[in-house]
């Protein structure tokens, strides 16, 4: 299981600007997780940034640069990368998700 811990960075992520990027985000992915296909609540699901957040301003509130995915995926996506505060890619994020639907088929789920 993955520990939950608290997003070093969350305060940043109140402005409007912020918040409506999210809100797209899910509605455009219409609130199912990228990598599970589940169909979520909002409070149970995160936007994730695909290139990241710090590392590429010009990208942080383009919704095409977003993707939906639960609160455990995106956990373990950060883990798997190495941590939250490391530089993330759409090419990272897209092996993570090849890998990671691999794992399902196996497990079953």
């Amino acid at each position: 299981m993955v520990a939950r811990r608290r997003h070093k960075h969350k305060h940043r992520r109140y402005n409007k600007h912020d918040r409506l990027w999210r809100q797209l985000v899910l509605k455009r992915d219409n609130y199912t997780c990228d990598i599970t296909g589940q169909q979520l609540s909002p409070k149970k699901l995160r936007a994730h940034h695909l290139e990241s957040y710090a590392w590429n301003k010009l990208q942080r509130c383009n919704i095409n640069n977003g993707v939906t995915l639960s609160i455990r995926e995106h956990d373990l996506f950060h883990e798997w990368m190495g941590g939250i505060e490391i530089r993330c890619t759409k090419k990272d994020y897209e092996t993570y998700k090849a890998q990671r639907i691999r794992e399902l088929l196996v497990l079953g789920v």
